[in-house]
């Protein structure tokens, strides 16, 4: 069951009367939501992992949603899933960058530099 925080997050995709995300959005949902807030809800936009994790499979079993590369994103998801730290914006960058065939993947970040499929510059 989700929580308030993404809760909110989903009912606000849902008043836009949202129909297709670019994966633009899901790569910077934490800034959205940040941009959504407001004084009732100051801290809606930190969500954590679980929450993260909850928003993004809401979004991929939405019936009215459709998200571009779901695939990617649903394989970005259970990267998450596994090693946390990454953040979800890194691993849905690798997995396009997979599905796109542009492997290896060039980083600075240590830990996504450690994946299969990208190489530390």
């Amino acid at each position: 069951m989700a929580n308030r925080k993404t809760a909110f997050f989903y009912a606000v995709l849902i008043a836009h009367d949202a129909r297709f995300l670019g994966t633009g959005f899901c790569v910077r949902m934490r800034k959205i939501m940040k941009q959504l807030r407001d004084e009732k809800n100051p801290a809606v936009y930190e969500l954590t992992h679980v929450e993260i994790v909850t928003a993004v499979e809401m979004l991929l079993h939405h019936r009215d949603l459709t998200l571009q590369d779901a695939d990617s994103v649903a394989a970005a998801l259970e990267q998450y899933r596994k090693r946390p730290a990454l953040g979800f914006s890194d691993c849905l960058i690798l997995e396009t960058a997979r599905k796109a065939g542009h492997i290896p993947l060039g980083t600075f970040d240590r830990n996504l530099s450690k994946q299969d499929g990208a190489e530390g510059l």
